[in-house]
């Protein structure tokens, strides 16, 4: 029998609903590539949508071309 983990359950189900990843509010995100790299999944995380940062985000050198500067929004951006 495959072992399966909850890392894997939870980024299946992410996968398969849509979302892009998990947010713990005002604490961190991640996305279903790298799973909570923190090494565990909060209870408060909810799912999401990756989304680009805007200006004012508080990322140190702020860049709107750099796919590097995200978040996870738990509203569905327009076109996804």
């Amino acid at each position: 029998m495959n072992e399966i983990t909850v890392h894997q359950i939870v980024a299946e189900w992410l996968k398969q609903n849509g979302y892009d990843g998990l947010a713990y509010p005002g604490e961190c995100a991640c996305l279903t590539d790298d799973l909570a790299p923190c090494g565990e999944i909060q209870g408060g995380c909810t799912a999401g949508y990756r989304a680009l940062c805007a200006p004012g985000c508080g990322h140190e050198g702020y860049d709107p071309n750099d796919p590097s500067c995200w978040h996870i929004q738990l509203k569905k951006p327009e076109g996804k």
